[in-house]
């Protein structure tokens, strides 16, 4: 590439990029073995349809029961709800097409028969109040749904960026990912940068982002081995180790070892005259990681790819 500050750059983006597929494919697992999605979708329709003998019959429903199993949640929509609901309060049949032949208030008078709870009784009351006939009926209550699932939808997201705010700094702090110590061996190894630069081209012909999430933690827990090995086969200075250093002993090299951040020792106070500089730039090192990581992998993808002219 020719300029040093660019191969640091790029060296840094794809540390960022496998970092941020690390974190989603640890996701993935958590909310599969945890059943996040499904868990959300269970408790706001409780809040919801407040009838419990009605919110029983919904989720054993033939449709709900098909999308209850890990990340399928997702596919229940509006439309199922509604279709599913006015089946249980309408029966189907001769009571079906008896209902199809009301209008008006008598129309909501008998959906709402068989209802025993007079919270969700009053709440549907007011929802299919100007329902005119079964279709319209249905459409409200189609509208009437659509607030709670994007309501789940977003509780749901905000749940999961705090998962990756959990996980991206848990895995900075493991694995000692500082920017800063990883910014610092980029531009100081030319050897390590051109070989970082040449791992980013061949990640970018190996990964696909717009394949769907693993379906199951089996697979999840295979992509986040193979995500790792990428990640460990770059050779970078990350990772802990713990090594008692003479300060009497000065060796011939480049790196002063009680300035080496990845030495837990040296952050000890008095084992290093440096170890508050240390912590300060290991703190800054890893919010920085973290902070990087929660942009998510498609981000700094196609900020490689335009670093790098692919």
């Amino acid at each position: 590439m020719g300029s040093s500050i660019i191969e640091v750059g790029v060296g840094l983006i794809l540390v960022y990029m496998l970092m941020s597929l690390l974190v989603s494919q640890i996701n993935n697992i958590i909310k599969n073995l945890l059943d996040v999605r499904g868990e959300y979708f269970v408790n706001e329709l409780g809040r919801l349809v407040s009838d419990p003998q009605v919110r029983a019959r919904l989720l054993a429903h033939p449709t709900i029961q098909a999308l209850m199993h890990g990340d399928m949640v997702k596919n229940i929509t509006a439309d199922k709800l509604a279709e599913v609901l006015v089946d249980i309060l309408a029966g189907s049949g001769e009571a079906l097409e008896y209902l199809e032949q009301l209008h008006n208030s008598a129309l909501v008078d008998r959906l709402l028969e068989p209802i025993s709870d007079p919270n969700l009784r009053r709440r549907l009351e007011q929802v299919l109040a100007t329902a005119r006939s079964l279709p319209d009926a249905k459409l409200k209550l189609i509208d009437w749904f659509n607030t709670t699932l994007n309501r789940m939808s977003e509780l749901y997201r905000r749940r999961m960026q705090f998962f990756s705010l959990v996980v991206g700094a848990l895995l900075a702090i493991l694995l000692n990912v500082d920017t800063l110590a990883v910014g610092r061996a980029l531009w100081n190894d030319p050897v390590l940068r051109q070989a970082t630069v040449a791992a980013a081209d061949a990640t970018l012909s190996e990964t696909d982002l717009t394949t769907a999430d693993p379906g199951t933690v089996q697979e999840s827990f295979a992509t986040a081995r193979q995500t790792m090995s990428q990640f460990l086969e770059l050779r970078l200075p990350i990772g802990w180790m713990v090594d008692a250093v003479d300060a009497s002993d000065q060796p011939l090299a480049t790196l002063d070892p009680l300035r080496d951040s990845r030495n837990l020792w040296n952050f000890v106070p008095g084992n290093s005259p440096y170890w508050w500089q240390l912590w300060l730039e290991k703190i800054g090192g890893l919010i920085l990681t973290t902070v990087a990581v929660m942009q998510g992998a498609p981000f700094w993808f196609d900020l490689l790819k335009r670093a790098t002219g692919r």
